[in-house]
């Protein structure tokens, strides 16, 4: 039982959501949208955790699925990158190792200078990943939606597009899951998926009907909504979490314009922009008050 828990935490984590149940549901919209995706996100999960192990990490964080959501997503990116096969779950399983001595020895370190990892380990892997020969390139996108259609598409697959996954229904399971497990990060996720779409539209950064352009909004506005605030004042912890996701689709617009892999680089980011500002203006604030 307690192993799937962990593995439930580890997927609802990447939502910064430890619940089991809910990691667990979003596992099987997954599997709804791909079964062999699925199953390397639950090879990148348990390898991660079983590194985790080696590397005796924090009983604490094992339990509640720190070491297991990035190796969730570089699961799901080693299939699309690599395919379905030997190579693909090398890449999952090595990857994932990667992210496991990350969280260890990198995290702490981004700690110290009161930077959260995230997906730091996630995106540094893949991003290696990427530079493999253009025949691991990723699957192409599906037609974009036009319309309110399309706008309302591109809200809901914000959700997914975390994942990797356009699918509708996919995303529908997801925002479900999030709803059974905290209601207050599915309102600051769709309050990021919003401005992803409004800033998607206004700077054309990715296909915002598939929730390109709203997919790293979505989880910097959970992250400085609820998971990772920097202020104390709601009205002041929305308009922080407002600016990340929209800061996160103009970083996205940077790199779609560099022709760089974005993964959930925008968000990762963007956040550390806004909380290393949020930082440097409470340190100048206290200067100011001892003079």
């Amino acid at each position: 039982m307690h192993i799937l828990h962990v593995i439930g935490r580890s997927i609802g984590q990447i939502y910064f959501l430890p619940n089991a149940m809910s990691g667990w549901l979003m596992l099987g919209a997954v599997l709804l949208w791909s079964p062999p995706a699925a199953a390397f996100l639950l090879l990148g999960v348990l390898t991660q955790n079983a590194c985790a192990y080696v590397l005796r990490a924090p009983a604490e964080d094992v339990h509640q699925g720190v070491y297991g959501f990035n190796g969730a997503l570089v699961g799901i990116a080693a299939y699309l990158l690599a395919g379905f096969g030997v190579r693909g779950a090398l890449c999952a399983i090595l990857g994932s190792a990667v992210c496991a001595g990350l969280q260890y020895w990198l995290v702490p370190v981004l700690a110290r200078i009161n930077l959260p990892g995230m997906t730091a380990p996630f995106c540094l892997v893949a991003s290696v990943f990427s530079l493999f020969p253009a025949s691991w390139g990723m699957p192409a996108e599906s037609a974009a939606v036009g319309g309110v259609a399309g706008i309302m598409r591109g809200a809901l697959t914000s959700f997914s597009q975390v994942m990797l996954a356009g699918a509708p229904l996919t995303a529908a399971i997801i925002v479900a899951a999030l709803a059974l497990g905290s209601v207050r990060l599915l309102i600051f996720g769709a309050g990021g998926a919003a401005v992803g779409i409004v800033g998607g539209l206004a700077i054309t950064a990715g296909s915002v009907s598939e929730g390109l352009t709203g997919y790293c909004a979505v989880l910097a506005a959970m992250a400085l909504g609820v998971a990772l605030p920097v202020a104390s004042n709601r009205r002041t912890r929305i308009l922080t979490a407002a600016g990340a996701a929209l800061l996160s689709v103009v970083i996205l617009a940077v790199f779609h314009s560099l022709h760089w892999a974005a993964f959930t680089w925008p968000f990762v980011l963007s956040v550390w922009i806004v909380v290393g500002v949020h930082g440097w203006l409470g340190q100048a604030t206290s200067q100011r008050r001892r003079l």
